[in-house]
C-alpha cells in the first residue's frame, strides 16, 4: 500500500539544543549589536521574558532572597528585542554589546 503525504515539513522545535543553536548560528551569522540588560533591583521574576525568549537564553536565578531574570548566553542572543516586549515593568533594556577587549594582538 502506498501512502503519499503532502504534509508541511516540521519546523524547528524551539526547545533546539545549544549544539544545534550554535551550529545554525555559525551557518548563519547574526550581526546583533543589542543584548538585553536586566535591572535585577526592579526585576519582579514574574518570568514573562523567560518565556518570549525564542532561543530559551533566559532564566531565572535567586539573587539574594529575590528571582531575577538573567541572561544566560549572550553569544546566542540575537538581539530580538522579544524579551524587552514582553516584559510588563519595563525593566529590560537594550544596550549596544561591549566590543570585544583590545588584547594587544595575543
Amino acid at each position: 500500500m502506498e501512502r503519499h503525504c503532502h504534509a508541511p515539513a516540521p519546523e524547528l522545535s524551539p526547545l533546539i539544543s545549544a549544539k544545534m543553536r550554535t551550529s545554525l548560528q555559525m551557518a548563519h551569522p547574526v550581526s546583533r549589536v543589542l543584548l538585553p540588560s536586566i535591572d535585577a533591583e526592579r526585576c519582579t521574576g514574574c518570568g514573562w521574558c523567560v518565556a518570549a525568549c525564542p532561543f530559551h537564553l533566559l532564566s531565572l536565578a535567586s539573587i539574594g532572597w529575590r528571582k531575577s531574570a538573567v541572561l544566560g548566553d549572550e553569544t546566542a542572543c540575537t538581539g530580538c528585542r522579544k524579551c524587552e516586549i514582553r516584559c510588563p515593568f519595563n525593566v529590560i533594556t537594550m544596550v549596544k554589546e561591549k566590543p570585544p577587549a583590545d588584547t594587544g594582538g595575543f
